[in-house]
């Protein structure tokens, strides 16, 4: 039975076996599935006569991406799709929504600036804070004599 069995591997055995005894599959050896997958790619699909259903559906299409759209520019000016159409019907006003706008950038801009102070070394980061301490205090000292100055103004008209 063991020459059986070895004429059999021989005769059935179109793949080769690699140095550890697995059986390895031959370049030019096919599967079924294989085949099988080659027709499916070849699959163009149906082809419509009524061009009436394929124009109700690139109107939904096109309804669908102006949604979406909007939805997209409500959620970067900050709002929800729902606060967006609410703001059309003038609950909203642009001021709000300006203001809205700007406080997001102002946050972004920090989260912004803690990321790269985050990367810089400690050393760096040090003198950085020194200066942004510095520019602070120098603003607020302008910011004084500015108001000074208008007081002074106003008091002589």
């Amino acid at each position: 039975m063991n020459g059986d069995s070895a004429k059999m591997l021989s005769v059935a055995e179109p793949d080769e076996v690699d140095d550890h005894g697995m059986d390895v599959a031959s370049a030019n050896s096919t599967d079924m599935s294989d085949i099988e997958n080659e027709d499916e790619d070849d699959f163009g699909g149906f082809a419509s006569d009524n061009s009436d259903v394929n124009g109700n559906e690139e109107d939904h299409d096109e309804k669908t991406r102006n949604q979406y759209q909007k939805e997209l520019e409500a959620e970067a000016a900050g709002l929800t799709f729902a606060e967006n159409a609410d703001s059309n019907s003038k609950s909203a006003t642009s001021a709000d929504l300006h203001r809205k706008t700007v406080r997001r950038r102002r946050r972004e801009e920090e989260e912004e600036l803690e990321r790269r102070k985050m990367m810089m070394s400690k050393k760096k980061r040090k003198l950085f804070d020194k200066m942004a301490y510095s520019n602070r205090a120098k603003d607020e000292e302008a910011a004084k004599l500015r108001s000074k100055r208008r007081k002074l103004e106003k008091a002589q008209k």
